[in-house]
């Protein structure tokens, strides 16, 4: 729990699922100014739906081409979702869109990152540091129900620009994630 792959994966788990918590909780609020409930709720089915194909795909391409090759592009969508999202607010095909691409990669990440662990950790292991891992879920959300608290003061585009700078801390983290297992088998 205290190596230095175990605090990376925490980290990159914790900025990847911020994003995406932050949409699940707030796509419909942010924008209710701006396109009908009927179209935001068209957004949030075809972003569930955006979910559940991240995790059979993602999963899928992540056994046949391993993590990095995957989650990298991953990373590149999220975080052109983060920057443009609130922008195209106004339109109901982009910001649909960008909605079920948000939850796209929110699922690539609930899909991709145990077996990561178990991959660096081993089977005997893997399991149980994913256990641990996962408590930055719950982090990650109340960091952005934090954040959301403050909304009025910094500005809900601070929020979008804040989810994409933990993006891309990921991006800059990925390079040092070794994905080999580190228990001798």
């Amino acid at each position: 729990l205290t190596s230095r792959q175990f605090l990376l994966l925490f980290m990159m788990m914790f900025n990847g699922v911020f994003f995406g918590i932050f949409i699940a909780g707030n796509y419909k609020i942010i924008n209710l100014e701006n396109l009908s409930d009927k179209v935001l709720t068209f957004a949030g089915a075809i972003g569930a739906i955006g979910n559940a194909l991240a995790r059979i795909v993602c999963s899928s391409l992540q056994d046949k081409y391993g993590f990095k090759r995957i989650y990298g592009p991953i990373l590149y969508i999220q975080i052109v979702t983060c920057l443009m999202m609130y922008y195209f607010r106004e339109s109901s095909i982009f910001y649909s869109l960008f909605v079920f691409l948000a939850f796209f990669a929110e699922g690539a990440h609930f899909a991709m990152f145990p077996t990561v662990a178990v991959n660096i950790f081993g089977v005997e292991n893997g399991g149980q540091i994913f256990t641990y891992m996962f408590f930055c879920v719950p982090l990650s959300a109340i960091a952005s129900g934090v954040v959301v608290s403050y909304q009025e003061a910094i500005g809900v585009d601070s929020i979008f620009y804040l989810a994409g700078f933990l993006t891309l801390i990921n991006m800059i983290l990925l390079p040092y994630l070794k994905e080999q297992e580190l228990v001798p088998k």
